[in-house]
């Protein structure tokens, strides 16, 4: 045991040592970032942290843990944890790891999702899956990449070979019937080994939920018992398309 401390405390001092000669520097302002992250003190008290909402489909909530959409009529997944509100700054962040590729965007992105995730859950790691088209597009699968960040900073296991069958059109701009007729049996994934298993289901936005309700019934049928959804943000008054 003194030995790993002596070991923890040689790292911690690297650490010291590396901020003070390289430090990290705030993505929204540019001043010095706060405990080794790309945001400063008074952005990170700035952001547009979701409160009280409803467990289900993180609607925002003057009160209880459930909103009446849900208590009639409950989304596929079992739970649902959201970080922030998509409105500024975050939207501006999220569209330049998105669509520009900023690496520094992505890895404050994966930091601020990490954030969202409870202390101790467990469970198999999923990222929403690219068409093999869009991915070719674009270059890279950003929810994989959150995904692998929210793994491997609570040491849990990153689940690939969740596909997109169908290159389904976009979502923008569709209305909720139209968001469930396209993106119906649009994914598979691989037979769960041990039946029962709880699966978390890794995006950047959540909009209506039918991409995730999506997903949520095919990791169901895979064998998964339980499915959480965590998203970076949550669109404030998108209606449920689930």
């Amino acid at each position: 045991m003194p030995e790993r401390c002596g070991v923890r405390g040689a790292l911690a001092q690297c650490r010291r040592v590396i901020e003070e000669a390289w430090p990290h520097r705030c993505w929204f302002c540019d001043a010095r970032g706060h405990a080794f992250q790309d945001l400063c003190q008074s952005c990170g008290n700035d952001l547009p942290r979701v409160g009280r909402c409803c467990r289900l489909c993180a609607t925002e909530l003057a009160h209880g843990d459930c909103c009446g959409q849900c208590l009639q009529k409950p989304p596929p997944w079992d739970a649902a944890w959201v970080a922030l509100r998509y409105e500024m700054p975050i939207d501006h962040l999220i569209h330049r790891f998105k669509y520009a590729g900023d690496r520094c965007a992505g890895k404050l992105c994966g930091r601020l999702l990490v954030d969202a995730l409870p202390a101790g859950a467990q469970g198999d790691v999923l990222a929403v899956p690219m068409h093999r088209k869009r991915l070719a597009q674009r270059g890279f699968n950003h929810a994989a990449s959150l995904a692998r960040d929210v793994a491997r900073a609570r040491n849990l296991q990153c689940r690939t070979g969740a596909m997109r069958v169908r290159d389904t059109v976009s979502q923008v701009g569709l209305d909720a019937p139209a968001r469930r007729r396209n993106l119906r049996d649009a994914f598979t994934v691989p037979t769960v080994p041990e039946a029962g298993r709880h699966a978390i289901l890794v995006d950047d936005i959540y909009t209506t939920g039918a991409t995730l309700a999506a997903l949520s019934r095919a990791c169901k049928r895979a064998g998964y018992g339980s499915v959480t959804v965590l998203c970076l943000a949550r669109v404030p008054g998108a209606g449920r398309a689930v």
